[in-house]
């Protein structure tokens, strides 16, 4: 919602700060907030995680990236950023996505929650390499694993 962009631009501001996320401005979020879920405690925002849509990977198969996972410091490890992933996996579901990737650099969070590493990321991820990785200021030396899950009926019914 429009009213929750500051407050989750503050909560992001600090891990962009140390490296662990890519920065967020107030103007992308806005014109994001559509993409985001947020968990509270006590009226105040804790939490958030964001689903872009990024068109198809190289298959030719619906894909969405989980992006700006985020838990106050003072609310982790109490199951936040899995409830979180989870809320937007079951959008993507919802909304027909067959991949769900993200680029972090806790891969052992998300394989506890069915990702799997991406073998090959510039031919199944060509939308995230050409379109937002060229201007990452960490292009060249990129410390992040991508992972992504399998969500297609193919998949789901087995």
């Amino acid at each position: 919602m429009p009213k929750d962009v500051e407050e989750i631009h503050r909560l992001i501001q600090p891990f962009a700060e140390r490296n662990l996320m890519l920065p967020r401005s107030i103007a992308y979020l806005f014109a994001h907030v559509g993409e985001y879920w947020v968990a509270e405690q006590e009226g105040r925002i804790v939490g958030c995680v964001a689903l872009r849509p990024m068109g198809h990977n190289g298959d030719g198969a619906p894909l969405a990236e989980i992006v700006s996972l985020a838990v106050a410091e003072a609310a982790q490890g109490q199951g936040l950023g899995r409830r979180l992933v989870e809320v937007a996996l079951q959008a993507a579901r919802e909304r027909g996505f067959h991949h769900v990737f993200t680029l972090t650099l806790i891969p052992a969070f998300f394989q506890r929650l069915g990702f799997q590493r991406v073998e090959n990321v510039l031919q199944r991820l060509p939308m995230k390499v050409w379109g937002e990785c060229i201007y990452c200021p960490k292009q060249t030396h990129c410390d992040e694993v991508a992972l992504w899950i399998d969500l297609s009926p193919e998949k789901e019914a087995r």
